[in-house]
């Protein structure tokens, strides 16, 4: 029932998904980006309801109050600290290794606002958790979300970055055009 409201959504207001991998068959890291308005949590819930698939999110603490908490815990968020310098790398490394059904979306620049370049957070816990990275285009002017082929990091930050900055150069966010990738 709710996949067939949210596509009704997507068909209303002329959005596509693009080349949608089936992820029911490992984990993942998923990152989603140009991040630039609000509207992109709607549409990642939309998406995620489509596709019928569950990864955990990222949300600052402070959005965790009754009665908005129960909803956010229920579609997947994690409250994280972001005063509190931890290691969640690990944390979350960990959380891959026991539980085999555990994926993980987020938006890699870390916030709404314009940055220079993403933060490599994803980037390490996909290293670290041995697990595939799927890059998700928000692209407002083509009113497309679209997914590269899913790819497993080697380890060089370096050549790995041209592979995510060649997918993201041509995703226009609502805002503003994503910037320097990594």
């Amino acid at each position: 029932m709710k996949k067939t409201i949210y596509q009704f959504l997507f068909n209303l207001f002329n959005w596509k998904i693009i080349n949608a991998p089936d992820l029911s068959s490992f984990q993942y890291v998923l990152i989603a980006a140009p991040h630039s308005s609000n509207w992109d949590f709607f549409v990642g819930l939309a998406v995620k309801n489509i596709l019928k698939i569950h990864p955990h999110f990222f949300a600052k603490k402070e959005l965790f109050f009754f009665p908005f908490n129960i909803f956010l815990k229920a579609i997947g968020g994690v409250p994280v600290d972001r005063t509190n310098k931890h290691d969640l790398v690990s944390d979350i490394s960990m959380q891959f290794a026991n539980d085999k059904t555990f994926s993980l979306a987020l938006a890699p620049e870390g916030t709404r606002k314009a940055v220079p370049k993403f933060k490599t957070g994803f980037y390490q816990i996909a290293c670290r958790a041995k697990v595939a990275i799927v890059m998700v285009g928000l692209d407002y002017k083509k009113k497309e979300v679209t997914f590269a082929p899913p790819f497993y990091p080697k380890g060089d930050l370096t050549k790995d970055s041209l592979i995510i900055a060649e997918f993201y150069k041509d995703k226009t966010g609502k805002h503003r055009n994503v910037g320097a990738i990594i």
